[in-house]
């Protein structure tokens, strides 16, 4: 099964969409954005994985990702010049609720990137990487049973290449020295050959 995560981090981290998303958030370089977001979406897929752990939880997933306009993951150069496609602001208060302002300043901290970008950023992650999940559960049939199961092994897969990725809520750094964008640019350069 391809990774959900890596799939949609891997359409955003480079070409015209990287371009267009450093432009959108205000970041300072490209990098600082790839840092931003493979550590947003590894902390989108956490939460994700945590919600789908209960039947309530996994149920309102489904309605969530009932909603999430197909367009979005279809095209993604295409909603980045129209970023209220995926009325992010909406999906994300509605995904994470009274989470989003800790997930948020852990995003930063582990990204490096200010609060008020990652603010910015946040909302353009969120309809995509549900969007992705929605696509990728339709695809192969999982009922909300199932979810736990298809978050965990999308998690498990980029746990295992950067441990400190996946596990920075309790731990942000992977080798224990207080920051974690060194990882982060490991990865990016790892998966995707550090390619624009």
């Amino acid at each position: 099964m391809q990774n959900l995560l890596l799939d949609t981090v891997g359409e955003l981290i480079k070409g015209n969409a990287l371009t267009s998303l450093t432009s959108l958030i205000g970041a300072g370089s490209e990098d600082a954005t790839k840092k931003g977001v493979i550590a947003g979406a590894s902390a989108l897929m956490s939460s994700l994985t945590k919600t789908a752990s209960t039947p309530v939880g996994a149920a309102g997933l489904e309605q969530l990702m009932s909603g999430i306009d197909p367009r979005i993951t279809n095209n993604v150069a295409g909603y980045l010049q129209n970023p209220a496609l995926g009325n992010g602001a909406s999906v994300l208060q509605q995904f994470l609720g009274g989470e989003t302002p800790t997930i948020a300043k852990k995003v930063s901290q582990a990204s490096g990137l200010g609060a008020d970008i990652v603010g910015r950023l946040l909302p353009l992650l969120a309809p995509l990487v549900i969007g992705t999940a929605s696509k990728a559960i339709q695809s192969q049939g999982i009922g909300p049973q199932d979810l736990p199961k298809f978050f965990a092994d999308q998690a498990g897969f980029l746990k295992t290449l950067s441990p400190g990725l996946m596990g920075f809520f309790e731990r942000i750094d992977a080798n224990d020295d207080g920051s974690i964008l060194d990882d982060l640019g490991r990865l990016s350069d790892r998966l995707f050959g550090g390619n624009k």
